[in-house]
């Protein structure tokens, strides 16, 4: 005889309930008798970028039904919102678990990014100079990776005038004292 496995366990046939031998004396019912396993079921979960509030990438957990509920929840509860990740160049924001269900016992879970562009604040200095509205400083945020015309800036730039001399605009020093021209890109 066969017993077909349920979502807790399997079933293996162990013998008769009257034992290895029978005496029969009249109508008699003989059941089978089954072992019971639990089914083992494997969790696992994965990130890509980041890493979990524990600071891992990867976790897996084998075990029976209850206990692998138990761990899918608590897991799922304690990374529900896994921090920023910036880099150099992006910023990935988490968005949450896919279920991916790889077998009836097998599941996997993996943290789901969504990115953007880091931006970077530009700030222009004028110098001994100041810009069309009268302030010294401008800034401006940009995606990392963007090209810039530093003329398109410049249009609004006035240098201060002296008695002697009238001041034009040349060209911009960046924090390492490299030069940049009017129509250089950065």
């Amino acid at each position: 005889p066969f017993k077909g496995p349920d979502e807790r366990f399997t079933y293996v046939f162990d013998g008769w309930s009257c034992g290895d031998s029978l005496t029969v004396s009249g109508d008699m019912t003989v059941e089978a008798r089954y072992d019971a396993a639990p089914v083992i079921y494997t969790t696992e979960f994965n990130t890509s970028v980041g890493s979990f509030v524990n600071g891992d990438v990867f976790a897996s957990r084998n075990g029976d039904l209850d206990s692998t509920n138990a761990f899918i929840d608590g897991f799922l509860k304690q990374n529900a919102d896994l921090e920023t990740v910036l880099t150099v160049d992006k910023v990935y924001d988490f968005d949450g678990w896919e279920k991916i269900d790889l077998s009836d016992t097998h599941v996997r879970y993996e943290a789901q990014w969504s990115w953007r562009y880091r931006e970077y604040t530009v700030t222009f200095d004028a110098g001994d100079g100041s810009f069309s509205d009268g302030d010294k400083i401008q800034s401006i945020e940009l995606p990392y990776g963007t090209v810039a015309s530093l003329a398109s800036v410049s249009s609004g730039t006035v240098a201060p005038v002296s008695y002697d001399y009238l001041y034009e605009h040349s060209g911009w020093k960046d924090a390492e004292d490299r030069s940049y021209g009017l129509d250089d890109v950065f």
